[in-house]
């Protein structure tokens, strides 16, 4: 008996209806397929040197390297770091649904005990997150008839429908704009705290203004716009740069004068103060000079095949500036006491063929350092010219290393037995620029 079109039909639906389960449940198989030893092996890799770079104050790095873990093996154990490396960088609304998804991870047959508790844990991580995320609402007013705001937040369209309701937001600042065809674009920066529900009214109305009147053909005084040095009270921020040499004089100890050991030192400096209208300013320095060790001194024995040193000099200041604000010439004096490291490196042969190196540093109070100079005005906001300074200081603590055919041993500090005072005395150049 021939089978009728009916049943042929009720068979061709059949078979297709049947071939797509099947097609789905194999879709589903592999979406679902365990990761391979490669993946995991990859994972765990990734996963132990994103923990490194937490160490190390790397978190943004790390989040980068956990979600790539994630991707390979959807763990809870990767996936609740995930959440706190989001919500450490303040990403709060990531980091709450990376912890919901957690829960919605099937649970294996063999799962471990970390597994289940990081499941719990990133129960309580989304509960914990959504209390910190924080709300704006935006509203407008003054659209134009038969138009479409387009309003962004970060850039990030936000949809028509949910202008006046409270849209979720990370803290932190955050910028809206608001725009309706032609017309004008309006726009606010806000900062918001954890937590935080701020409201936000834009307007988009026109204001079309009448013309000016005309003013009078007469002449009436104007008071003079405030000039660099007389806006805000006349309080001006002054960032200087110095370029010099120093002479070294004195000794290091009772045993090392300065000028046997050194030929001579090539500073660089910045400085940084509030010039007051009375001429006075309060700021601080630090400078870096290479210094010349001498060989066959007492920091660079004949034997040694090359020596080099540095120092560094940070410090408060006070100056006066006999010409606040005024043309041409500036003359300035000063005084000022900080802190000084002078360290020299030195490298020699050793009798067995090998090499030793060392590292030797002696430090202490600049007590005192009293300077002088005179600037002229290239620019009303910026100034160059000579100065001189002399610096008095006492070094009273030294350390050392030394390595030797590439065994280094024990570093040594302490005490200056017999700590001496000694000078640097620097002429240069400095510049001086007033915000």
């Amino acid at each position: 008996m021939s089978p009728s079109s009916s049943e042929l039909r009720g068979a061709l639906v059949a078979g297709t209806l049947a071939l797509a389960f099947v097609s789905t449940c194999s879709i589903v198989e592999v979406a679902h397929a365990e990761p391979t030893p490669a993946e995991i092996d990859t994972a765990r890799r990734l996963y132990k040197e994103a923990l490194e770079l937490r160490k190390s104050g790397g978190e943004a790095s790390a989040l980068v390297k956990l979600k790539a873990a994630y991707a390979l093996s959807k763990s809870a154990v990767l996936g609740l770091e995930v959440a706190k490396s989001e919500a450490a960088l303040g990403k709060l609304i990531e980091a709450r649904e990376q912890a919901i998804e957690i829960e919605s991870l099937p649970v294996v047959a063999k799962e471990t005990k970390v597994s289940a508790d990081a499941r719990e844990e990133a129960t309580r991580l989304a509960a914990a997150i959504e209390q910190r995320i924080a709300s704006v609402n935006v509203r407008l007013t003054g659209v134009p008839s038969g138009s479409t705001p387009n309003v962004t937040i970060d850039g990030v369209p936000l949809p028509s429908a949910a202008l006046g309701l409270g849209h979720a937001i990370d803290p932190g600042k955050h910028a809206i704009t608001a725009s309706a065809g032609n017309g004008p674009i309006a726009s606010v920066e806000i900062v918001l705290g954890e937590g935080e529900s701020r409201d936000v009214t834009l307007s988009l109305a026109t204001t079309d203004r009448p013309p000016a009147a005309p003013t009078p053909d007469k002449h009436v005084d104007q008071p003079a716009p405030p000039t660099p040095d007389t806006a805000n009270g006349g309080i001006r921020f002054e960032l200087g740069a110095r370029l010099g040499y120093g002479l070294p004089m004195g000794s290091a100890d009772a045993s090392t004068t300065l000028g046997d050991a050194l030929g001579g030192l090539a500073p660089f400096g910045v400085d940084g103060a509030l010039v007051l209208p009375a001429g006075w300013s309060f700021g601080g320095y630090l400078a870096y000079g290479i210094a010349s060790v001498k060989r066959g001194g007492p920091f660079c024995p004949s034997v040694a095949s090359s020596c080099s040193g540095h120092d560094i000099r940070v410090g408060v200041e006070v100056l006066y500036h006999f010409s606040v604000g005024g043309p041409g010439a500036d003359p300035w004096i000063g005084f000022g006491a900080g802190y000084e490291w002078l360290a020299y490196d030195l490298s020699a042969p050793t009798n067995t063929g090998g090499n030793a190196t060392g590292t030797e540093s002696v430090k202490g109070i600049e007590l005192l350092n009293l300077q002088a100079g005179c600037s002229w005005r290239l620019a009303p906001t910026l100034g160059l010219g000579p100065f001189l300074q002399l610096s008095l200081g006492k070094y009273t603590d030294y350390s050392y290393s030394i390595t030797s055919n590439g065994v280094a041993q024990p570093e040594k500090s302490g005490s200056i037995d017999a700590p001496k005072m000694h000078e640097w005395l620097q002429l240069g150049v400095r510049g001086a620029l007033r915000l």
